[in-house]
């Protein structure tokens, strides 16, 4: 599981998309989830809550 977000002066977007591919990582084992919130986007309440579900959802409940 990757949480990636769209919006980040720190990282640029689809940094992990291209250091999973630069390293023939099987993308197939990755699910990838996006966020508006930037860099630390459990601090932007709404994708918080969609990182917990999304989380909850990875792990199975």
């Amino acid at each position: 599981m990757v949480a990636d977000r769209y919006y980040d002066l720190i990282t640029p977007f689809l940094d992990a998309e291209y250091t999973f591919a630069r390293h023939d990582i099987p993308m197939d084992r990755v699910k990838m989830y996006y966020y508006e919130g930037g860099h630390m986007m459990y601090n932007h309440r709404p994708d918080f809550e969609k990182l917990v579900e999304d989380i909850r959802g990875f792990m199975g409940r």
